[in-house]
């Protein structure tokens, strides 16, 4: 099968067709269900909320109405006689009945208990009870009668039930719902309200609670019109637990069966809201949930949470109707799909499937058959008329390929005998070419040492140069020395002339140095003298002359040394003098020697330079001529490759001539074995 079906264009034409079909329709109907099953979610979500908000709004208007009747009960004149009855029997020490309280309030409190009984009133309540409100005390119960003011011991019974709501009252001093518990009088669930009984000073004087049977609340909850037949109501409590039965519990259940979905705990969180949630079967549905709003009515200080819910199933039953309906439309259309597909592809295969005939038949070599006209227009009658022209065509250029197949037999004969005398002419030219190359490698060498020797001249002109440029330099230097020498020693002339002035100014002064020691020693003396006459006085005067004395001969001796040391110097500044003539002769001689190797060695540089261009240029004649003759080897080696070439394509050319011949012959057969 799946070999036909890779072989067969048809068949896969037509799959394709079909699968075509099908993803369209099941698109089509995926959107469809998902878009109705939304429409059909909001729809139920909306009557579930209705029914949500109408039995909201029922059970608020049934518990504010319950509290206004027991209200207006506690405020009726049969509450005040029962009050005052029982009030009578506690005074007369708890025995009072019909027959032994005062007749008055025996007749009151028995007319009132038949009116409290009475269908119009009593039907309203399962049980209604007068309480004290200074301590938990049973006073009345409707369901009891009068014997109930003095039967203490079976108000234990109610106590139980009816503390809550008690409690309740006395603390709020007004009116309130209490929960729901297990009334034992009645042996069922009830739900309380309790009320204050006010005196005519607006004083509370006892407490009111009616007892109410939960049939009451079934009768609002239990409506669950439109619902369907898995539609559900039911209340729960703020420790979720039932406190109504549920369609798919029994009532038994109620305040026993804890409920934990997530509906519950959002609505105990005191949400409003709808979602689709487990319910306590484990069966998905759709919850529409609210609290019932206990608190916000100032009737109680816990509050219940009301939810009304369907299950998924029933609520997408059409839905799922609608799928399955879709699913066997698709399946019928996918069907007819397929069959038009195939229809339609044979149309479309069979010319094709010719076409192919005559192609296998045209491929083995047979060009004489032939393609009927087709009258169809559309692309497969293109096809035909196209294939028509093409074997016609083909029949044409054979029969030109065959005619050009003997010109070209001749032809590659005379292509042939010219490609070998090519080719012996080639290797004539490679010969003589490859002697030439020979040749010109050794007029390379030869050029190339010519040029190394050159350069080498170049460099060696280049280094005189140089050295004649700093000879000359150096010569020059030598001059500016002896010329700064010759300066230097006019200045040391200058200098010691000046110093051989000084020593004789300091000969004079010396003189007189002298002159003064000589006077000092006289006065010395003198001043001894004079000590000599002053006698013990004079002490001290004779030791400043003998100082005296002593100072100028110590004078005297250095003024002896100095003059020495002066003669010695004026000798030695005369022979300076005579020395620095002599070396200004020898600089000025210097110079003159210096001024003429400077001449003889500029000469020489210049000799030099000449020399070292003229190299230069031989060297750059030398280069240029090897650069000429690497060119004219680069050149013929080019013409050797290109003759070597030239030789292999002529090797190259008489092979292609003898394959042109084999071709040659395999058109000819080839052309042989057509049938046109």
């Amino acid at each position: 099968m799946i070999g036909r079906f890779r072989k067969s264009l048809a068949w896969r034409m037509a799959f394709y067709f079909g699968l075509l079909v099908v993803v369209s329709l099941v698109l089509s109907a995926s959107l469809g269900f998902f878009y109705g099953r939304q429409t059909i979610r909001d729809a139920v979500f909306a009557n579930l909320t209705a029914f949500r908000t109408v039995s909201r709004e029922r059970l608020q208007e049934y518990f504010q109405e319950r509290v206004g009747f027991v209200r207006l009960i506690s405020r009726s004149r049969e509450v005040a006689e029962l009050l005052a009855f029982a009030a009578e029997g506690q005074a007369s020490g708890g025995g009072a009945t019909e027959e032994s309280g005062s007749r008055r309030y025996g007749m009151l409190a028995q007319r009132a208990h038949k009116r409290l009984s009475s269908d119009e009133a009593f039907g309203a309540f399962d049980d209604l009870v007068l309480m004290a409100s200074e301590k938990l005390t049973v006073l009345y119960t409707s369901r009891e009668g009068l014997q109930s003011v003095s039967n203490e011991s079976a108000h234990a019974k109610r106590l139980k039930a009816l503390e809550g709501v008690w409690k309740q009252v006395t603390k709020k001093k007004g009116a309130v719902l209490g929960e729901m518990a297990f009334y034992e009088p009645l042996g069922k669930v009830c739900f309380f309200v309790g009320v204050p009984v006010l005196d005519d000073q607006g004083t509370m004087s006892a407490v009111l609670v009616a007892a109410l049977n939960i049939e009451h609340l079934k009768g609002v909850v239990e409506d669950r019109t439109g619902l369907g037949q898995t539609g559900d109501a039911y209340l729960v409590g703020a420790d979720a637990v039932l406190r109504t039965p549920s369609r798919f519990l029994a009532e038994g259940e109620v305040l026993k069966r804890k409920v934990e979905t997530e509906a519950v705990r959002r609505v105990l969180a005191g949400e409003t809201g709808e979602a689709v949630v487990t319910d306590y079967r484990g069966q998905k549905v759709l919850s529409a949930f609210a609290p019932l709003g206990l608190k916000d009515m100032d009737l109680a200080d816990f509050d219940w949470g009301l939810l009304v819910e369907i299950d998924a199933e029933e609520a997408f039953a059409a839905v799922s109707r609608l799928a399955v309906r879709s699913l066997l439309i698709t399946l019928v259309l996918a069907g007819l799909a397929v069959g038009v597909g195939f229809l339609t592809s044979q149309r479309v295969v069979r010319p094709i499937k010719t076409l192919s005939t005559v192609a296998s038949q045209v491929a083995r070599g047979d060009l004489s058959v032939s393609v009927e006209e087709t009258v169809r227009q559309d692309e497969v009658g293109e096809l035909i008329s196209g294939f028509r022209s093409m074997l016609e065509s083909l029949r044409g250029q054979i029969h030109q390929v065959s005619a050009g197949v003997n010109d070209l037999a001749g032809s590659i004969s005379q292509i042939s005998a010219t490609a070998a005398q090519l080719a012996a002419s080639s290797s004539e030219t490679a010969t003589a070419i490859s002697e030439i190359t020979t040749t010109m490698e050794e007029v390379r060498q030869t050029a190339r040492l010519a040029h190394d020797k050159a350069k080498q001249v170049a460099q060696r002109a280049e280094m005189l140069s140089q050295t004649a440029h700093d000879g000359r330099n150096v010569a020059g230097e030598a001059l500016n020395g002896l010329e700064r020498i010759r300066e230097q020693m006019d200045f040391v002339a200058e200098n010691v002339m000046r110093l051989s002035e000084q020593g004789r100014s300091i000969g004079d002064i010396i003189d007189v140095v002298r002159d003064l020691a000589d006077q000092v020693n006289l006065l010395s003396v003198n001043a001894a003298i004079e000590a000599a006459k002053a006698g013990e006085h004079g002490k001290g005067f004779a030791v400043v002359a003998q100082e005296m004395r002593s100072l100028a001969d110590q004078s005297k001796e250095a003024t002896e040394q100095v003059k020495q040391i002066l003669s010695e110097v004026q000798r030695a500044t005369g022979g300076a003098v005579m020395a620095i003539e002599q070396g200004n002769k020898a600089v000025a001689a210097g110079l003159d020697l210096g001024r003429r190797a400077d001449e003889a060695i500029s000469r020489l540089a210049l000799g030099v330079e000449e020399t070292s261009d003229a190299a230069v240029q031989i060297a750059s004649s030398s280069q240029e001529q090897l650069v000429g003759i690497e060119q004219l080897v680069l050149a013929v080696q080019n013409i050797r490759e290109a003759s070597g070439q030239n030789t292999e394509a002529a090797r190259q050319l008489e092979g292609a001539v003898r394959d042109l011949e084999r071709l040659s012959r395999a058109l000819r057969e080839i052309a042989s074995r057509v049938r046109l």
